[in-house]
């Protein structure tokens, strides 16, 4: 649908190293995301914005791996709602 469309569009901005515009991207896809009610596609994209986080960190600002590890956390919390092993396991290895 059209909330996976932007996340793989916000991809393309996170190779060309434009995390405004990838993040843009994200929210609309978590707007659209709570409006299906699909909590896991959102935990999907909290990832994302961590990982978003990280990679602007490395650009200088070293407030940002705090502000990654909340959306990792925002995500851990769904996938053991759901109980989605994998999904944790993921988050897990980032926060690291």
């Amino acid at each position: 649908g059209i909330a996976e469309a932007y996340f793989n569009q916000s991809l393309v901005y996170k190779l060309r190293g434009k995390y405004e515009e990838e993040m843009n991207l994200h929210l609309e896809s978590i707007k659209i995301y709570q409006q299906l009610n699909d909590s896991v596609s959102i935990a999907k994209i909290y990832v994302s914005i961590g990982s978003l986080f990280i990679q602007a960190a490395l650009q200088g600002d070293v407030t940002l791996p705090r502000k990654a590890v909340e959306y990792y956390q925002k995500a851990l919390s769904i996938y053991r709602n759901h109980q989605n092993l994998s999904g944790e396991a993921l988050v897990l290895r980032r926060i690291g």
